[in-house]
């Protein structure tokens, strides 16, 4: 079973005195510790109600969002729970899951405040899971919300993830392919274009909502380059876009340069849009092309397989999928789709 946990208003809720002694803990300097007390407390708030300030407050938790320093500081406090379940992990109470012989399995995965907890789909995991999130958010001042949070279960059948999800105060379901993790699904099918579909949406929302009529040539091209081409980088990091995917994405941003988003659907397009794309000093306005983009993003990834082969993704990988064969030399048969 996976479960997908979602703190509720994690910055909002840390606890600063826990979060000072994780910070002695990690061997930080009495001094350091002072300077980062100083940027933490004595915060005065006014929160927005109905689009107005309210009165001023002084805040007893939490951290600030927005402020640089926050996301550090709620990672090595929210590395308790990750050394927490390592140890339980290591102990045989909470095995975790093994995805492939030959790598040490896993019985959580940690995104800041995104979480994942991976085991049997048995009552006493489920037990063991919820004694450490009930010590880890009455000691943090953390708060999960069931409403948002699942467990999803394979292999299992209906009845039994329904009671572990009872016993936990989520929702259960026996299929995971369902389940999305940093936004993006654990699980993919046969058609990939589906997987797409919220990032065309957003394309579709933005231009429409700019409309373009009152825009300039060169106020559109600075939305294409600002916006637009960086709304599919975090997915297309991750994941490969079908040729149909990347042409639709590449349509969208040429017919908004030409025709804006409103009333101006008859006019022409001037120039090739391969030109477009070119380099300023090749002649072109450098637009981002959404399928190099993507093949770009992927070669990182490969590149932390070859840089980095010790890490427990590229043993996975390795292991699972290219069974000890070099990376480089790889040629896997290519798909009919083109995906």
């Amino acid at each position: 079973m996976i479960i997908k946990l979602d703190m509720s208003n994690a910055f909002d809720r840390v606890n600063r005195s826990f979060l000072l002694r994780v910070l002695a803990a990690f061997g930080f300097r009495q001094e350091f510790i002072n300077l980062i007390k100083a940027c933490i407390e004595n915060i005065w708030i006014a929160p927005m109600v109905n689009g107005r300030p309210t009165e001023f407050f002084l805040a007893t938790r939490g951290l600030r969002k927005g402020c640089p320093l926050s996301p550090f500081l709620y990672i090595l406090m929210a590395d308790s729970l990750s050394r927490k379940l390592t140890q339980e992990q290591q102990s045989g109470t909470i095995p975790g899951i093994r995805i492939v012989q030959g790598v040490a399995p896993v019985n959580h995965a940690l995104f800041a405040d995104d979480s994942l907890l991976l085991g049997g789909a048995s009552m006493r995991i489920a037990n063991s899971f919820k004694t450490i999130l009930q010590k880890y958010c009455s000691i943090t001042g953390a708060l999960i919300s069931e409403r948002k949070s699942a467990a999803y279960g394979w292999n299992t059948d209906q009845q039994t993830i329904e009671r572990i999800a009872s016993e936990l105060g989520f929702k259960g379901y026996a299929e995971w392919d369902k389940i999305k993790y940093l936004g993006l699904p654990l699980t993919m099918g046969s058609n990939r274009n589906y997987l797409w579909e919220e990032v065309i949406s957003k394309f579709k929302n933005r231009i429409a909502a700019w409309g373009g009529v009152w825009l300039s040539t060169g106020g559109k091209l600075t939305l294409i380059r600002s916006v637009l081409s960086a709304l599919p980088t975090f997915q297309a990091s991750l994941l490969m876009a079908p040729r149909q995917i990347a042409d639709q994405i590449s349509c969208l941003m040429r017919n908004f340069l030409w025709n804006g988003g409103k009333g101006n659907s008859n006019r022409l397009h001037l120039v090739n849009w391969e030109t477009v794309k070119h380099p300023i000093a090749e002649g072109g306005l450098q637009i981002r092309d959404p399928q190099q983009a993507n093949l770009a993003l992927g070669c990182k990834l490969l590149w932390q397989l070859i840089s980095e082969p010790s890490h427990p993704i590229s043993q996975i990988i390795n292991l699972k999928y290219l069974r000890n064969r070099s990376i480089i030399s790889f040629n896997p048969a290519p798909s009919p789709r083109g995906t």
